[in-house]
């Protein structure tokens, strides 16, 4: 049956305190409830919200940004041709903000072209921004349980709001969650992996998932509640792939595997207002000036260190699954601090306990009896979700790919107008599992012969 639902998608607040109190017990009504505050969220809520639409913003973790900002990935994955529009006004409130402080954003990827900055001063922009748009209702800690159809058209919604459930109608309901969480409550279909709802193959498997978390060098000394006194669970097993990744005698960038800390701190580096060195991602003689960065290289779950093919897809369908395999995400990680304390001799860096994380974690660890109490004050640290790049994604009436939106070099253009589509992406085609038959979306156009010539791993396509 023809869905004619209106999603909105983008994988890529001080905002009004919103509470059950708030509510009354009939039913809150919008133009535009948008589910997930994430970039995509935040830009579709802004963009709304200036076009005279009433919004509602709803949010499942306590931090806005999603992805950028709650899971720590602020390093700008972007070109030059993506700085346009609502993005634009964003990075430019950014490079304002640490411009004023004599910081420079261009520190990360190894490049001097690049942008990255703290995650709670991305949540600081994204709450100006949406407060000046006049987006005032902000929900947080909520999430969709229910929906009701008319006429192939979602009409409304039953939230839990605080564990209690509030019903919110509007006319157009928008889905930019982290893992696309709305649409199955809706019954339109979507793709998880390389399968189709509603007969999602339990085999089937996504991209890996990272539990990134931003460290800094603490010139004084580090807390003693932030050492880590003692190997976490699993050490043994992920020190070799720690130690092919990343060590102390590693080599330069460019170079080959592994790298020296330079190299991982510049990679993801991000700026550090107290620290007024000069830092240029693209001058390699700055790198050792870094205080600030991210762990998310060695660390992805369950890697390809692991002897798995990749993420389940149940890291979608299940939520236990998602919790569990975000917890162990969450520990690989905690491992790979204790590398850089002890191995990599970066005894005075542990996590940054100033990022404003430390409220709701959706892989609920406190309740985690298998994780030692000891590694509470860190991972208290750590941000509230982990960085998920594969989501689950609505079947359109026609669903485009790489193909379809491919750039002609000559003519700098694709060579094919659709005119109720737009689409803008510059980032390369990326990995998704493995290259063999069974993994790769043959229904899309996926193969082997695909994959470029010069394609340096073992992952396929990812359209």
């Amino acid at each position: 049956m023809r869905k004619t639902f209106f999603f909105f998608f983008i994988i890529y607040i001080t905002i009004f305190s919103v509470t059950v109190q708030a509510f009354a017990k009939e039913t809150q009504n919008y133009d535009v409830v948008i589910v997930g505050a994430g970039s995509g969220g935040c830009a579709a809520a802004i963009q709304a919200a200036r076009m005279g639409m009433s919004v509602a913003l709803i949010e499942q973790s306590d931090y806005i940004g999603g992805q950028m900002t709650g899971a720590a990935v602020s390093s700008m994955d972007d070109k030059t041709m993506t700085r346009t529009g609502i993005y634009l006004e964003f990075i430019t409130k950014i490079k304002d903000y640490y411009s004023t402080r004599n910081t420079n954003v261009n520190i990360c990827y190894w490049g001097s072209d690049t942008i990255s900055f703290e995650p709670r001063v991305g949540q600081e922009v994204l709450r100006e921004m949406l407060t000046d748009a006049g987006v005032e209702n902000i929900i947080l800690k909520t999430v969709p349980i229910s929906v009701k159809i008319s006429e192939n058209t979602i009409v409304s919604t039953i939230f839990s709001v605080e564990g209690k459930n509030v019903p919110f109608s509007a006319k157009i309901f928008i889905d930019a969650t982290e893992c696309g969480d709305f649409i199955p409550l809706t019954g339109a279909r979507y793709r998880a992996g390389n399968s189709i709802s509603p007969e999602i193959d339990k085999n089937s498997i996504i991209q890996n998932i990272t539990y990134p978390a931003i460290v800094k060098r603490y010139k004084e000394g580090i807390p003693p509640e932030l050492i880590v006194k003692e190997k976490p669970p699993r050490y043994e097993e992920y020190l070799p792939k720690f130690r092919m990744t990343i060590r102390k005698e590693g080599s330069s960038w460019p170079g080959k595997y592994p790298f020296n800390i330079d190299v991982h701190n510049a990679y993801r580096a991000i700026p550090d207002t107290s620290n007024k060195e000069h830092i240029d991602g693209g001058v390699a003689e700055t790198w050792s000036n870094i205080t600030k960065t991210t762990i998310n290289w060695a660390n992805d779950y369950p890697g390809d260190d692991s002897g798995l093919p990749g993420m389940s897809v149940e890291f979608l369908e299940s939520s236990n699954y998602r919790i569990q395999a975000s917890r162990q995400a969450m520990a690989k990680t905690l491992a790979f601090l204790y590398y850089m304390q002890t191995e990599l001799g970066m005894s005075d860096w542990s996590v940054d306990n100033s990022q404003n994380y430390g409220g709701w974690f959706s892989n609920d660890w406190k309740n985690w009896n298998d994780l030692p109490e000891r590694y509470a004050p860190i991972l208290s640290h750590f941000p509230p979700f982990p960085y998920v790049r594969e989501s689950r994604r609505l079947v359109g009436l026609k669903t485009m790919t790489v193909d379809d939106v491919m750039r002609n070099k000559k003519l700098g253009r694709t060579l094919k107008n659709v005119s109720d589509s737009v689409a803008l992406g510059e980032y390369p085609i990326d990995i998704h599992g493995q290259n063999k038959d069974i993994y790769l979306e043959t229904t899309l156009g996926e193969t082997i012969e695909k994959i470029p010539n010069d394609w340096a791993g073992d992952g396929g396509l990812f359209q």
